[in-house]
């Protein structure tokens, strides 16, 4: 602690007979003086020039109209009414600890009687009364963790780390534990734009727009659902990470893991928590992968698909009405299901895997597309045209190719051409048996087919 400047230390400083204050806190707020305004938790506290009589400092109490107390406001310290606390005196140091805190944004005064004796009877000097004042209330949300204040995450949002009025931490953000009333998702870390921000809000993918037979869904950047052709029922409303769509139902799985499908024969199911992060969908079947990369399957209209192993870890799959594949972490490919070969052991490492009715194809870290598959390896499995490609999509017999520029190749895995959209350059495209959809690099959806009907109509408000 810094001294008093010389001058406030008279004759008696120098010869020790008679006791003076050479020193206390909290300060009043003059200049650049620190720490000012006090905190609401500050205790008072005095340094003298000599030790002083702990029997005539207050007697361990703040007592009014005794040798050491203090009030606030416009009350005179010397008549009270004064505020409780304790005193302890500890050789040269006296300190008072106010019994409850301090309030915000008040003038505290603090009365040192003359009546102070060091060990010796001499009296102090001169009484001494300062004034400090606290701290402004703190507002909740400003990033500084007040002494009232539980925590304070520098927003005033629910659903993140830190409740809306800094009462209480809702949740350790990053712990990889939902906790469902508070965070919209937990996946354990604190990577931005992995589907799950630092706040434990979720970040919805890039918008997608996913065909079926008949209709069209699309999920938005916000997560909300849209559907449009021959309906299916209508897509439940919230907020969802992922979408996908089969031959007459359609699911989406929130942030908590709860699946949620509707179609014609799916009119009346439930809610299901399956843990899923990701979704894809073929013919009847749907599978998904958790945060884990477990990957499971399913029919929503009810049966047993085929199960891919427990012990691999998947980052992506690829879902057909027959069989489905995986992208695990390590860049290898597995598959299950129908009567599709093995996939050849020299694909390399794999970016991406779709599927059709009996053949598969990945996208290679090269760029490159390799297929396998069909009946006798028809025309383009084989050969597929050279890339560099940025992205795959498959149907039934229908494979297409996003060029890195963002235009589209596609072509029958049982020869001859297919039909491309043209004109636009797309980010994703994804194809069903009877048309395709794909969002645009500047985010715009559109579908495209030989069938379809009005399941080719993007509405206005998508995405």
């Amino acid at each position: 602690m810094d001294e008093l400047p010389q001058e406030a230390c008279v004759e008696s400083c120098e010869n020790g007979l008679v006791p003076e204050v050479v020193y206390f806190e909290p300060r009043p707020c003059v200049g650049d003086v620190e720490p000012c305004p006090a905190a609401i938790d500050s205790v008072i506290r005095l340094r003298f020039n000599e030790p002083v009589n702990p029997a005539l400092v207050g007697g361990g109490m703040v007592e009014c109209g005794g040798t050491l107390n203090f009030s606030f406001g416009d009350i005179d310290p010397t008549v009270g009414p004064c505020l409780e606390g304790e005193v302890v005196v500890d050789g040269v140091e006296v300190t008072l600890i106010p019994a409850q805190p301090l309030l915000y944004s008040q003038v505290y005064n603090v009365y040192v009687s003359q009546q102070i004796q060091d060990l010796t009877g001499f009296a102090l000097r001169q009484p001494l009364t300062w004034s400090f004042t606290t701290q402004q209330a703190p507002v909740c949300g400003n990033g500084e963790l007040s002494p009232d204040e539980v925590c304070d995450d520098g927003n005033v949002l629910e659903g993140d780390y830190c409740a809306g009025d800094c009462s209480r931490v809702t949740g350790a953000c990053g712990d990889g534990q939902l906790q469902a009333s508070e965070e919209a998702c937990d996946d354990g870390n604190e990577t931005p734009a992995d589907g799950c921000s630092v706040r434990c809000a979720a970040e919805f993918r890039e918008p997608r727009a996913l065909p079926g037979l008949g209709q069209s869904c699309g999920i938005r950047r916000d997560g909300t659902v849209r559907c449009w052709g021959m309906p299916l029922g209508d897509a439940p409303e919230g907020f969802f990470v992922d979408l996908a769509v089969g031959d007459d139902f359609a699911c989406a799985v929130d942030a908590a893991g709860m699946l949620r499908c509707w179609g014609t024969s799916l009119l009346a199911m439930e809610p299901m928590a399956t843990g899923f992060v990701r979704i894809e969908a073929g013919g009847s079947q749907l599978c998904g992968i958790d945060a884990a990369g477990a990957a499971r399957c399913l029919n929503p209209g009810g049966g047993s698909p085929a199960q891919p192993s427990a012990a691999t870890s998947f980052a992506s799959l690829a879902v057909s009405s027959q069989h489905a594949c995986g992208v695990r972490r390590d860049g290898g490919v597995e598959c299950w299901g129908g009567s599709l070969p093995a996939p050849p052991a020299d694909l390399g490492s794999v970016r991406q895997v779709v599927t059709g009715a009996d053949f598969a194809c990945v996208l290679g870290v090269d760029g490159e597309i390799r297929c396998w598959g069909g009946a006798a390896d028809a025309l383009g499995l084989v050969m597929p045209p050279e890339g560099p490609f940025a992205g795959v999509a498959a149907a039934a017999t229908t494979i297409c190719g996003v060029r890195e520029g963002g235009w589209v190749t596609c072509w029958r895995s049982t020869g001859g051409a297919a039909l491309m959209p043209g004109g636009m350059n797309y980010v994703d495209i994804v194809l069903s048996d009877d048309h395709g959809c794909g969002i645009t690099s500047d985010e715009m959806a559109n579908c495209w087919g030989e069938g379809g009907g009005s399941a080719l109509e993007v509405p206005p408000d998508f995405p």
